[in-house]
């Protein structure tokens, strides 16, 4: 693989996120093969099947699939091989965009062994804030981060954009309201001091 190759499927978003497994994803309709971060126009209440691909090491264990149309867990699928394919068929009713995630319990180790670095320095953090802060925390330390990740087999494929009502504008039914959410955030800034530590006490 060339570094022209690499920088065009980033262009084209054919790519995906893995600590260890190797997930494709496509949408086939009339005999078409479509990769993941294509935008696809398809005609209403079409059928169209979704291609799902997954590849592993020896050493990696990835154990189930979630499908996610436009957010929502659609389909689960169990692998039993180390290279897999599944499909999942579905009508195309509205504009969506469909996922695929790929999951495992096992650690990798000792291939890719634990993260030892902590998460974040709890206690230097508490004691440069002052004993006060610390006093308070001490009912809480069920909350500390823990301080190594074990890394477990997790990929996530970029999405597939369908768009169907052929207005050539890609419009998923339940759009997050994230202008609302930060204009609401906005509205305030920051914490004082007293209304940090009140957060503590209730």
């Amino acid at each position: 693989v060339t570094d022209l190759e690499v920088v065009k499927a980033f262009r084209s978003r054919r790519v995906f996120l893995s600590t260890g497994p190797i997930v494709e994803t496509f949408i086939k309709n009339e005999d078409q093969l479509q990769p993941m971060g294509s935008t696809v126009s398809l005609t209403k209440n079409s059928t169209i099947t979704v291609r799902i691909r997954v590849q592993s090491a020896s050493w990696v264990e990835p154990e189930m699939v979630n499908v996610f149309v436009n957010g929502e867990n659609k389909k689960v699928f169990y692998l039993s091989k180390k290279d897999e394919e599944f499909f999942y068929e579905m009508q195309s009713v509205h504009d969506f965009w469909i996922v695929a995630e790929v999951l495992g319990s096992k650690s990798l180790f000792p291939v890719v062994p634990p993260d030892e670095i902590p998460i974040i320095l709890w206690d230097s953090v508490t004691r440069s804030l002052g004993g006060r802060l610390v006093k308070k925390l001490d009912k809480y330390k069920e909350l500390r981060p823990k301080k190594d990740i074990v890394v477990i087999p997790y990929a996530l494929t970029n999405p597939i954009w369908v768009i169907v009502d052929g207005d050539g504008k890609f419009s998923p039914i339940n759009p997050q309201p994230l202008k609302k959410s930060l204009q609401s955030s906005s509205q305030k800034t920051a914490l004082s001091i007293d209304e940090t530590f009140d957060l503590f006490e209730n």
